[in-house]
């Protein structure tokens, strides 16, 4: 059972500081605007401390998962701050908790990366922390980290082990979609407005800076930056493909497996309003298939090997093991496993299939009936 099998992956002992700083906020900060997404949560802040963010902030909205609780549980334990949003009808979820992150926090010179709970930071820097990453920029003001697409290694059913330490098929490095990056900047002088994919750069300073690609190489301002309505808008994606992970990379695992692919297709899109999210399908806009067998053939890619973010395995199990030692932790992610096993039951019964046995097909045409 998942609630087991990461409890039990997770033997070391280990010893984490608790974090009870607020404001002002330390020199490396990691975000993330989360919903449901209690089973992997653990490991995804477990492998973040390890590698070296000095704090990390989760903004939640509407759980049903019991993501909330343990939250609030890893909140009061030191390891992440929490903060529990509603949502406006109006409000995209994710620009909404990106607002209240930047109203809580005093970010002026802090050096802040935006993570979604599938995205996995994998530093080839020096030490592969943080610190090596910021050192590896000079005088750059940020850096637009390329993705790098894992698969489900043909699992359809999670194991409740780690899912960096397990899932390592990935796509050809040349792959397009790896052109997507998320930025890591510092907020500031240059930028003060946080987005998914980069920040807004100050009008008029676009000139007056540059960042790097993961490959490090300068970025030209025309190829982050284009003009809207009089104001800079950044690109979400460096199209050099070919000179890209040097640094450093982004392990996106965007289905985990199909239980959690399909989960997440029924949860909706967090940069969609909520009115936006019960139109999908209904307006011709073609939204309604967004996680659905395109999507599934773009993402589960497993033609390469790359095992290079399992050097941070051991420091990441050692803080699972710290975590887990800690009943309120431990309760609250059981509870989460628990929940995602009754939503599987649930959603086969929906579907009419059991996911570990159906064809891939049949799975992803089931699924999209459900729109």
């Amino acid at each position: 059972m998942p609630n087991r099998s990461l409890l039990a992956h997770s033997i070391a002992i280990a010893t984490l500081d608790a974090k009870t700083e607020t404001l002002p906020t330390p020199d490396t900060v990691l975000f993330t605007a989360m919903k449901n997404e209690g089973p992997f949560l653990l490991e995804w802040v477990a492998h973040h401390l390890a590698a070296g963010f000095e704090k990390i902030v989760v903004v939640s909205n509407d759980c049903s998962d019991g993501s909330d609780i343990l939250l609030d549980a890893l909140d009061r334990a030191g390891y992440l701050d929490h903060l529990p949003q509603t949502v406006s009808p109006d409000m995209a979820p994710q620009l909404s908790a990106a607002r209240l992150f930047e109203a809580k926090f005093a970010l002026a010179g802090k050096w802040v990366l935006w993570l979604d709970g599938d995205e996995f930071l994998n530093i080839h820097a020096g030490d592969g922390s943080v610190q090596a990453l910021i050192d590896s920029l000079g005088d750059a003001s940020g850096m637009a980290i390329n993705w790098r697409i894992f698969g489900t290694g043909g699992q359809n059913i999670w194991s409740g082990l780690p899912i960096a330490q397990q899932q390592t098929a990935c796509a050809e490095r040349t792959y397009m979609p790896h052109q997507a990056a998320k930025t890591l900047f510092q907020y500031g002088k240059h930028f003060t407005a946080m987005d998914v994919h980069a920040p807004h750069a100050t009008p008029g300073m676009e000139e007056s800076f540059h960042i790097l690609d993961s490959g490090g190489n300068k970025v030209p301002q025309r190829k982050f930056f284009y003009a809207r309505d009089g104001a800079p808008q950044y690109r979400a994606r460096m199209r050099n493909v070919r000179e890209i992970h040097k640094i450093a990379q982004i392990n996106h695992y965007a289905l985990r497996s199909r239980e959690s692919f399909a989960l997440k297709s029924l949860r909706g899109d967090g940069t969609m309003t909520a009115a936006e999210n019960a139109r999908r399908g209904q307006d011709g806009s073609g939204m309604k298939f967004r996680h659905g067998k395109k999507f599934w053939r773009k993402y589960d890619m497993d033609e390469c090997l790359d095992t290079s973010i399992l050097k941070y395995s051991d420091a990441t199990n050692r803080i699972l093991a710290t975590m887990c030692d800690r009943p309120e932790i431990r309760n609250a992610y059981e509870a989460c496993c628990d929940i995602l096993v009754q939503n599987r039951k649930s959603l086969e019964a929906s579907l009419g299939l059991h996911l570990e046995t159906a064809k891939r097909w049949e799975f992803l045409s089931a699924l999209e009936q459900q729109f």
